[in-house]
């Protein structure tokens, strides 16, 4: 039986340590170097911001109108209040779509014609029976 002494055995796994560490520590460097390279050539995209939407039912604006001339309202400024009303909200980077339009949105994205120009009349709320029998009456003449 022939053995060999111990202190050969003990290079032999000194060697095998050195060169399992030195497998890892290349493997460790070309993993993150291509990692680098990756991100490099393929940049990530930063989350985009969900688009700014508003949904202006443009029916409901010209209703809203009518009922104001009904209500003796200055028609030409509330007209005009509501053009430019839109126009800020597209100059402030929102798009802007006629609800008429639109199939399917949630409610929150809607305005309605008096959120859009103060002093619009609600077209939701009826009209008061005095100004419907004083409308009548200067019919009648």
């Amino acid at each position: 039986m022939t053995e060999q002494p111990p202190a050969q055995n003990a290079h032999k796994t000194a060697g095998l340590g050195t060169l399992l560490f030195t497998t890892g520590l290349v493997s460790a460097i070309a993993a993150f170097s291509a990692t680098l390279l990756f991100l490099h050539y393929f940049p990530q995209n930063p989350p985009q911001n969900e688009p700014k939407i508003a949904i202006v039912d443009l029916g409901k604006i010209g209703l809203a109108i009518g009922k104001a001339s009904i209500l003796e309202l200055d028609t030409n400024r509330l007209s005009a209040e509501a053009g430019q009303a839109i126009k800020t909200l597209a100059d402030n980077g929102y798009i802007v779509l006629d609800a008429r339009y639109v199939v399917n949105a949630p409610k929150k994205l809607h305005l309605q014609p008096e959120q859009l120009v103060p002093g619009m009349p609600s077209i939701d709320e009826p009209l008061s029976g005095e100004f419907l029998q004083k409308l009548r009456s200067q019919n009648r003449k």
